[in-house]
C-alpha cells in the first residue's frame, strides 16, 4: 500500500478510494478535424460518467430512448465538449456524488467532500474531509474545520445523512459454486450498512 501511495503522489490514497489518487485520470482528446487546440490543458471536472454525453453532444445524436425495444436508463453524465474548444468554458453544474467500498466522495462546484471508510469499522465514524480543488488539487489542505457550514450543505445536498451512505454498501461472501467458479453473494442491497449485514439475506448474482 505504501508504494501504491508512493506511485499516486502528489495525490493521496489509490484506488478504489475516493480521494485523489484513487479518482482522478489522465484523459488525452485528439480530433485534428474538429478541435484545433494542440498541447493545451483543461482543468475543468468531470466524471465518467460524462464521457458518454460528451460523445453524443460532438457527433450530434441524442441517447436512443430504447434499445432492441429495450427502455434506456436517462444518462447521468453532462457533456464537457464544450471545453474542445474554450479553456475557460464553465464546469458542469451538476454535482457529482460517487463511492468505492463505503468509501464517498461529493464534488460540487470546485469542492470536494471525502470520507474514507476504513473496513470493519462503522459509517457514522468515518470522518469527512473538504478540499477547494480549484486551488488544492492534491487534497492537501482539508478545510472541514474552517468551513465546516459548506461541508454540511455538500453532505446534505445529496441527501447523505451522517454515516451513512446514498447507496447502502454491500455485504460481499464467496462460496463455491459449481464447475470450480466462484460465485458472489449480495446482501442488504438496501438495508442497514454493510457493517450490520447478516449472512442468508443474499442473492447470487452470478
Amino acid at each position: 500500500l505504501g508504494w501504491a501511495m508512493t506511485s499516486n503522489t502528489p495525490l493521496r490514497r489509490y484506488k478504489q478510494n475516493t480521494h485523489g489518487g484513487g479518482v482522478r485520470d489522465p484523459l488525452v482528446v485528439s480530433w485534428p478535424a474538429r478541435i484545433g487546440a494542440r498541447g493545451e490543458i483543461r482543468s475543468q471536472f468531470a466524471h465518467a460518467c460524462d464521457l458518454v454525453p460528451t460523445l453524443l453532444d460532438v457527433i450530434g445524436i441524442a441517447a436512443p430512448a430504447s434499445v432492441a425495444g429495450v427502455a434506456q436508463s436517462p444518462l447521468e453524465g453532462v457533456s464537457f465538449a464544450a471545453s474542445f474548444a474554450d479553456q475557460a468554458a464553465p464546469p458542469r453544474a451538476k454535482p457529482q456524488y460517487f463511492e468505492m467500498f463505503g468509501h464517498r466522495g461529493l464534488w460540487r462546484d470546485g469542492w470536494k467532500a471525502v470520507a474514507y471508510h476504513p473496513p470493519g469499522l462503522a459509517f457514522a465514524d468515518d470522518r469527512w474531509e473538504l478540499f477547494n480543488l480549484d486551488v488544492d488539487f492534491s487534497e492537501t489542505a482539508d478545510l472541514a474545520e474552517v468551513e465546516p457550514e459548506r461541508l454540511a450543505a455538500l453532505i446534505e445536498d445529496q441527501g447523505v445523512a451522517a454515516g451513512r451512505p446514498l447507496r447502502t454498501a454491500l455485504c460481499r461472501e464467496r462460496r463455491p459454486f459449481p464447475r470450480g467458479k466462484a460465485s458472489l453473494r449480495l446482501s442488504c442491497r438496501h438495508g442497514p450498512p454493510a457493517d450490520r449485514c447478516r449472512a442468508g439475506r443474499a442473492q447470487s448474482i452470478l
